[in-house]
């Protein structure tokens, strides 16, 4: 016979902080970004094909939809680049404290247009909890 054992936290339970959505997000730009890969190839393979082809390709890159594309394309680079060296900081025991922290999660928000809902204040052990 089963116990009813308490179930393991689950993300309803916890109040996103910014450097877990920034992560999240990371690992979400770091993944589309194969998008990038696929039309880089594209663009690779016309241009090998020849002249017909390329022309083809650059017809395509002409359409409003591909231009968005590709500007989400931009945005992910720029942040996935910027949250990387962010995640390298850390690793190398830099911007540990909170406050630094917080301050390069919002910065790498703010070098590409966005925002954070709210700022939630880690606690530390100096806060007497």
């Amino acid at each position: 016979m089963k116990k009813n054992l308490p179930l393991s936290p689950h993300l309803q339970i916890y109040k996103p902080q910014i450097t877990s959505v920034l992560s999240i997000a990371h690992r979400i730009t770091g993944f589309s970004l194969n998008l990038a890969l696929v039309l880089t190839t594209i663009w690779i393979v016309s241009i090998s094909l020849g002249d017909i082809y390329y022309q083809n390709f650059v017809q395509l890159f002409q359409t409003l939809f591909i231009k968005f594309v590709v500007y989400l394309i931009v945005l992910a680079i720029s942040y996935h680049a910027l949250n990387g060296i962010r995640h390298i900081l850390w690793d190398l025991g830099y911007l540990i404290d909170s406050s630094p922290m917080r301050g390069a999660a919002n910065k790498s928000c703010q070098t590409n247009q966005v925002k954070p809902r709210k700022e939630v204040r880690l606690r530390s052990n100096n806060d007497g909890i």
